[in-house]
């Protein structure tokens, strides 16, 4: 799930993570500073102390045709997470309203989480 912040305030898609990269800042920005619509400036203060930062690659993005409020959400028993992670095929399926999900497991799973899941 894609939440957007203020002013927004809603889940706005989906996605598959592909990979995860920590890099060091300068190797970081090189390689994914056009892609992260943020100036550099924004990149450094973010980062500001840090020797090393994250990238998320996506496989794919799906942007919901009706994006859905935090409230809609809890109301289906799902409470958001702060950051990321996966979501079980039951809980993907909830949010999006479908009853089939697609799951990918050619990302391989992490331990202790369910495997990738997809609206199909």
């Amino acid at each position: 799930m894609l939440y957007s912040t203020s002013p927004e305030s809603k889940v706005v898609g989906s996605a598959v993570v592909q990979a995860v990269v920590e890099l060091p800042l300068d190797e970081l920005w090189h390689q994914y500073g056009e892609r992260a619509d943020i100036s550099h400036a924004e990149f450094a203060t973010y980062f500001e102390g840090r020797e090393t930062g994250a990238a998320i690659e996506f496989a794919w993005v799906d942007r919901l045709q009706h994006p859905m409020d935090l409230q809609s959400i809890r109301d289906l028993g799902f409470e958001p997470a702060q950051g990321w992670r996966y979501l079980s095929e039951e809980a993907t399926a909830a949010v999006l309203g479908h009853s089939a999900v697609c799951v990918d497991r050619s990302h391989g799973e992490t331990p202790g989480s369910d495997v990738v899941a997809s609206p199909c």
